[in-house]
């Protein structure tokens, strides 16, 4: 049984087209397989392993499809990217809706301020959590990115409990 010698340097330079057309390509390897099965017919049962077993009448008849497939960047990949995004960011745009708030001296009850602060959070993780789940990467990638997302939020609402302080502290200082 002959064993084909195909490397990747032996297809470098022929262009392909998309769809499945004939391109230069198939020509060239059903015309190097010929050739091969040529200099190799005395001594060998005219079989090549190519990617797997192939007989020669198999390879004569038909053409590779020289169709390379596309990622699929579609829609959903920047939906999901946008919804990851904004479910990410909210805690910091809630905080900087109360700062707001506090600015133009609108009440808000504060129990509904309370709730909400350690609530939102809370739901930005879930529902990050769920885009990313939801993707279609490795369970490998999806467990690193749900880790990085829940270190991000958590140092995200790190810092906005720090500067809440700062600004308790600073508003009990003017006060006495």
């Amino acid at each position: 049984m002959g064993v084909l010698p195909f490397q990747g340097n032996l297809i470098s330079g022929f262009m392909f087209t998309q769809g499945g057309a004939r391109c230069s390509l198939c020509l060239w390897a059903v015309e190097w397989l010929r050739r091969w099965r040529a200099d190799n017919e005395n001594g060998s049962d005219g079989s090549v392993i190519f990617s797997g077993q192939v007989e020669w009448g198999e390879l004569g008849n038909t053409c590779m499809n020289a169709s390379m497939p596309r990622p699929q960047r579609n829609q959903s990949v920047w939906l999901s990217t946008g919804v990851w995004l904004s479910a990410f960011l909210s805690p910091t745009v809630y905080f900087l809706l109360l700062l707001l708030a506090a600015r133009f001296r609108i009440q808000v009850p504060q129990a509904f301020v309370w709730s909400l602060f350690f609530l939102v959070p809370l739901f930005a993780l879930l529902i990050c959590g769920w885009v990313v789940w939801a993707s279609n990467k490795t369970i490998a990638h999806k467990i690193g990115w749900i880790f990085f997302t829940l270190v991000a939020i958590s140092v995200q609402f790190a810092v906005l409990l720090v500067i809440l302080r700062a600004i308790l502290v600073t508003m009990i200082g003017y006060a006495q």
